[in-house]
């Protein structure tokens, strides 16, 4: 299960190196993130980038 979340977040950081800053940063997983789909961890980690203003795209949401 550890190997599967790993893959997903790499998965999606790599759809969104586009949009992150030039940064190191770590990410912890939760317990609860092994039921979710691909498309639900992307958009929470998207979030979680957001506020943390690692991930920029330019729109103000």
């Amino acid at each position: 299960m550890r190997n599967r979340i790993k893959r997903l977040l790499r998965h999606a950081v790599a759809e969104f190196k586009p949009y992150l800053v030039d940064e190191d940063f770590v990410i912890i997983a939760r317990s609860g993130v092994e039921t979710l789909s691909f498309e639900e961890v992307k958009k929470n980690l998207r979030h979680v980038l957001k506020l943390s203003k690692i991930y920029v795209d330019g729109e103000n949401d």
